[in-house]
């Protein structure tokens, strides 16, 4: 709140090339365009992201109403109604569709202060992401909501927290998966 004076990276995620346009709703939810066809949606204010292949080449721009409602386009315009989960457009729906529920090994790791920890979802529902020490004591739920399918993406910051090892877990209806990362400080 210092009129752009100082600015804190949010998430850097290294397969994301030639930002083309972003758009945030509000201070939780936005959407980002990239120099691919890829639509990345944006929660948690930038812990947690996603994104879903577009029916557009290249350059893709996104204007939103509300968290669900719509639109995008560069060489054709396409539309979506569930924030970004399924995006319709003049060639095909262009939706990633995953036949697992993956928690992928947080990359990097070892860590400090910062890792992403990846994860694919097969249908939509509700998601919990959770981090715990060796206590098994919840240090931080980095997402507590509904996703829809698809890969996303959760940046963890172990800034304020001593090295070592923790844990992190992914709740669904019908999936768990807990996997164990290492802090260095």
């Amino acid at each position: 709140m210092d009129g752009g004076n100082n600015w804190i990276t949010l998430f850097k995620p290294y397969f994301v090339q030639n930002i083309s346009r972003l758009f945030f709703l509000n201070t939780e939810t936005g959407w980002l365009g990239a120099g691919s066809n890829k639509l990345y949606v944006i929660r948690n204010g930038g812990a947690v992201y996603g994104y879903q292949n577009t029916p557009t080449l290249s350059n893709i721009t996104a204007y939103f109403l509300d968290t669900l409602k719509g639109w995008s386009g560069r060489q054709s315009i396409i539309h979506t109604t569930d924030g970004g989960g399924s995006v319709t457009g003049t060639e095909n729906n262009g939706q990633e569709i995953t036949s697992n529920y993956t928690l992928y090994q947080n990359y990097p790791n070892p860590f400090n202060p910062k890792t992403t920890i990846k994860f694919e979802l097969p249908v939509s529902g509700a998601v919990t992401l959770k981090v715990y020490d060796v206590a098994g004591k919840e240090v931080k739920t980095l997402f507590n909501g509904n996703l829809n399918t698809g890969e996303y993406h959760a940046v963890f910051d172990g800034s304020g927290l001593t090295g070592g090892v923790y844990f992190y877990k992914l709740i669904t209806k019908n999936y768990t998966l807990t996997k164990k990362m290492i802090l260095i400080k």
